[in-house]
């Protein structure tokens, strides 16, 4: 979950947060941390996307989307990348 992941990154934030107001102690922080990395948090989707076969739908999107923007692509070109 380190690969600079937003939800991961929010829900990092907010524990650091939780821990700095006194709201939580370090011991619930590290629960709350191992809790995010295992995806307990995480809604079935994201979880699906994160891992294979959901990523491959991703891994196209990608390539369709750089071939139009950044290679000054027509659709047709998105289309094949896909």
């Amino acid at each position: 979950p380190y690969d600079y992941d937003s939800e991961f990154q929010d829900i990092y934030h907010r524990i650091a947060m939780a821990l700095i107001d006194g709201q939580i102690n370090v011991h619930e922080a590290l629960i709350y941390q191992r809790e995010a990395k295992q995806g307990m948090h995480t809604a079935k989707s994201g979880l699906f996307i994160r891992n294979f076969p959901g990523r491959l739908i991703l891994y196209s999107g990608q390539a369709a989307t750089c071939a139009v923007i950044f290679f000054n692509g027509e659709w047709i070109d998105a289309g094949i990348a896909v």
